[in-house]
């Protein structure tokens, strides 16, 4: 195909997809072009198609829950980084760090409406990071809330201990 031909290659791609041994490298050309033409939504069709055939393909993976969290479907990106299994040490702390943004995220969308969802997702948080202050805070305020002053000043407590955040 000559460099450039963009036309040529996505019917060349469209023909490798049918065949099951390249049908992830035809959906991967096809993604690649259509990011490169910035059509965004045609490129996450093509990602999420090769997610579905091959899960553990990581391009795609990347960017299904890249769209996830821009769109902050907050749920299906956690259930689909619960569903990894990392491989090392350093993926599974990868791992666990975007669980745990990922709950303060659902704590802090839900924190006005719905307390207790929130309070659960900040808690999980804190038991995936001790440590980690947007999730304290979430929930210290809502425990403030609710007039547990002391389980709030614990919590506050214990994470400026180890961190000395300012917040």
């Amino acid at each position: 195909l000559a460099l450039g031909d963009l036309g040529n290659a996505r019917e060349h791609y469209r023909a490798l997809i049918s065949n099951p041994d390249t049908s992830l490298a035809a959906l991967f050309g096809l993604y690649e072009q259509a990011n490169a033409q910035e059509r965004k939504d045609v490129a996450i069709t093509f990602a999420r198609k090769a997610h579905q055939l091959s899960p553990g393909t990581s391009w795609a993976r990347t960017a299904v829950f890249d769209d996830l969290t821009a769109n902050k479907k907050w749920d299906e990106a956690l259930a689909m980084n619960s569903s990894q299994t990392p491989a090392n040490r350093t993926a599974k702390e990868k791992k666990n760090r975007r669980q745990t943004v990922l709950h303060t995220a659902i704590a802090q969308e839900t924190e006005t409406t719905v307390s207790d969802s929130s309070l659960s997702n900040a808690l999980a948080a804190l038991k995936l990071q001790p440590d980690f202050v947007p999730a304290a805070l979430i929930a210290a305020r809502i425990y403030s809330s609710r007039n547990e002053v002391r389980k709030s000043t614990s919590l506050l407590r214990r994470v400026w201990r180890t961190t000395g955040h300012p917040h």
